[in-house]
């Protein structure tokens, strides 16, 4: 928080995300409800506040952060477009009218032990996503409803949560912002939802592209939407490159044995701007060494963020980025920084 004189005029919030890359589980500040108050502004103080809020995250262990920005504002702190905005559109028309054979339970969507294990499960090595519990709360209270079913035994099969009030002229489109379970479970759900409530079609709001309802949406008659901005909507930054590149060796290694590169023996120097990661690759296995040099490099600016996230083609990163690579990075980039299609849930950022 920013004062002057006693009154709170500037702030931002910072929640604590456990962010997957592959295996890796990156601690990550997700930043959120950064404001200052409209007498207060053009004078500094989200400058000053953003530079401490980094210093502070770094301090405390966060490798990462991630946030929901507005256009042309956050680049000055590091950050960059972490991934495009994914979502599904499925007419109603497009699902089941058979009822599915589980008695349904509503409930108010809130922390709950046995939906964050499902979620959890659900989306291992899902590049993008967050380790639940996120929320310990529902992030807007009121605005959504869930339902859920049971096997014989009382364990929890599955869920989703989407609207609550019934479609009128202004919005004809149900919106399911979470959900986890068997696809055709979750369309025999939404079939019953939909009509009663007289929507016209189903909107997935950022989807992670390789879950398993994504893959069910992509061989029915749906729609996929990817929104790009090169700045602005989720963006992420780098707050500590040594300790992130350390917590990703192990998905680096898996990445690496399963390549035509599994042989491959060398150091590959990483720089993300003035901070230098040496990697040692030997017999399959990727390490962080001690500093020094190699022939073999990927050096840039706050773009490389984006190949750690996988964003795009790396070597499409590459050409946009104005990263330079020299000697068999060029091989091993492609390895080692994959597309990862990362997407992270709306009701956890």
């Amino acid at each position: 928080m920013g004062t002057v004189d006693e009154t709170i005029v500037s702030f931002w919030g910072v929640w604590d995300i456990t962010l997957r890359i592959g295996l890796a589980q990156i601690p990550t500040g997700g930043v959120d409800a950064v404001v200052t108050h409209p007498d207060y502004r053009l004078r500094g103080y989200m400058r000053q506040i953003g530079k401490a809020i980094l210093a502070s995250m770094r301090e405390r262990g966060y490798a990462l952060s991630i946030l929901n920005g507005t256009d042309d504002f956050f680049e000055k702190f590091g950050y960059v477009s972490a991934w495009p905005r994914q979502h599904y559109i499925l007419p109603v028309d497009q699902l089941p009218s058979k009822r599915p054979s589980y008695i349904l339970e509503e409930f108010v969507p809130t922390f709950r032990e046995d939906l964050v294990d499902l979620y959890n499960v659900e989306n291992t090595m899902l590049t993008g996503t967050a380790i639940r519990p996120t929320f310990r709360t529902f992030k807007w209270p009121g605005e959504y409803t869930g339902y859920l079913w049971k096997d014989n035994t009382g364990h929890t099969l599955g869920y989703l949560i989407g609207s609550y009030q019934p479609a009128d002229e202004t919005q004809t489109s149900f919106m399911c912002v979470d959900a986890a379970g068997d696809p055709e479970q979750i369309m025999m759900l939404l079939g019953i939802l939909t009509r009663q409530k007289g929507y016209k079609d189903v909107v997935f709001d950022r989807w992670p592209y390789r879950s398993r309802l994504a893959r069910y949406l992509r061989h029915q008659n749906c729609t996929m939407k990817t929104a790009y901005k090169s700045s602005g909507d989720c963006m992420v930054a780098i707050l500590n490159f040594g300790a992130l590149m350390t917590q990703l060796t192990d998905e680096l290694t898996r990445r690496l044995v399963h390549s035509h590169l599994a042989d491959w023996s060398g150091d590959l120097l990483i720089q993300y701007n003035h901070d230098r990661v040496l990697l040692m690759i030997h017999n399959g296995e990727v390490k962080v060494g001690p500093e020094g040099d190699s022939a073999h490099r990927i050096k840039g600016g706050d773009k490389i963020t984006q190949l750690i996230v996988g964003k795009e083609d790396p070597m499409e990163i590459v050409e946009q980025g104005e990263i330079e690579i020299t000697g068999d990075a060029r091989l091993l980039i492609k390895v080692l920084f994959p597309p990862q299609h990362p997407q992270i849930a709306a009701v956890d950022l």
